[in-house]
């Protein structure tokens, strides 16, 4: 069982995933979570079509996950991933 923080973490890193599933229309997913300076990364990146910008704010699961990010006191960064795709980074203090 998952607890506590690792919870969201997990959440946020399954509906990411989803969102490629459902609408990347990707070859690739690389889900990667790494301890970095201290801090917990976790990220997503495909190969896919990629969000344009004005989508990037829009939609119930980015509001999930953006709500996940700021209950764990977490950076959420979603971007454009080179040369295509989108890149969804989770930057989690200290713990």
């Amino acid at each position: 069982m998952v607890a506590g923080s690792d919870a969201e973490i997990l959440q946020i890193a399954r509906e990411a995933a989803s969102n490629v599933v459902r609408h990347a229309n990707a070859r690739h997913c690389l889900v990667k979570l790494v301890k970095e300076n201290g801090k917990l990364v976790l990220e997503v990146a495909d190969d896919g079509r990629g969000m344009p910008v004005s989508s990037m704010s829009a939609g119930h699961g980015l509001r999930n996950m953006r709500a996940r990010a700021s209950a764990l006191g977490a950076l959420l960064v979603i971007r454009r991933n080179r040369p295509r795709g989108t890149v969804v980074q989770l930057t989690v203090p200290s713990r």
